[in-house]
């Protein structure tokens, strides 16, 4: 309730009723009147706010500018030999940006155009997977640091993890999977993304020498 509520409703009802024979009735009014002004204007509803990045890109792909577009990312560490390692996003318009490191054919950052239905493909391809439905850790390292993560307890040595990163209108999620992690329906679901996602997005063509 405030004071100018009051004089505006008061003067109106002044104007319009003490200025006839039923001034008499403004005491029956004044109920009214409190409950106009004692009404709370609806308040308007809340504005939609967008999706947060809650799925980083790797470092190396840091000044890659993303813009709010869905996105795949994929990233090699090393292992006991020569595997590229390497970090690479598309964009859902097809852009593919990236960025070699070691053993890699393509050194430092590089971007090139993919027709946008290889964005389409790779989406189906984490959509057969259950992707988003994976563990965030495929490793034979915890997060806390005490042994293998649950679902790699068998595992062998010397091989590169793969980290796949995703996000696709309100779903987000980034999967760190090594490669020698034995066979269970968890780790075949990761090695089957891993390996056809390389395959689709055309990484070896960047990260292979040709012999």
């Amino acid at each position: 309730m405030t004071f100018k509520c009051w004089k505006k409703r008061f003067s109106t009802l002044a104007g319009g009723v003490l200025s006839s024979p039923a001034r008499r009735v403004l005491p029956l009014l004044l109920p009214a009147l409190l409950t106009a002004c004692n009404q709370v204007a609806p308040s308007a509803p809340p504005q939609a706010e967008p999706v947060p990045d809650v799925v980083p890109l790797p470092p190396g792909l840091a000044s890659v500018p993303v813009k709010g577009q869905d996105f795949i990312a994929y990233s090699t560490t090393p292992c006991f030999g020569f595997c590229p390692v390497f970090d690479a996003v598309l964009l859902a318009d097809g852009t593919e940006y990236f960025n070699g490191h070691q053993h890699a054919a393509q050194q430092g950052l590089t971007r090139r155009q993919l027709d946008p239905a290889v964005f389409r493909q790779a989406s189906q391809i984490l959509q057969q997977t259950d992707f988003f439905s994976l563990p965030g850790n495929i490793t034979n390292h915890s997060e806390d640091g005490s042994g293998p993560a649950e679902v790699c307890q068998h595992y062998r040595t010397d091989g590169p993890s793969v980290q796949i990163s995703a996000r696709s209108g309100q779903l987000s999620k980034s999967v760190d999977y090594y490669t020698g992690c034995s066979s269970n329906s968890i780790t075949d679901r990761a090695a089957l993304a891993s390996e056809q996602l390389r395959q689709i997005l055309r990484l070896d063509e960047l990260a292979v020498s040709k012999r």
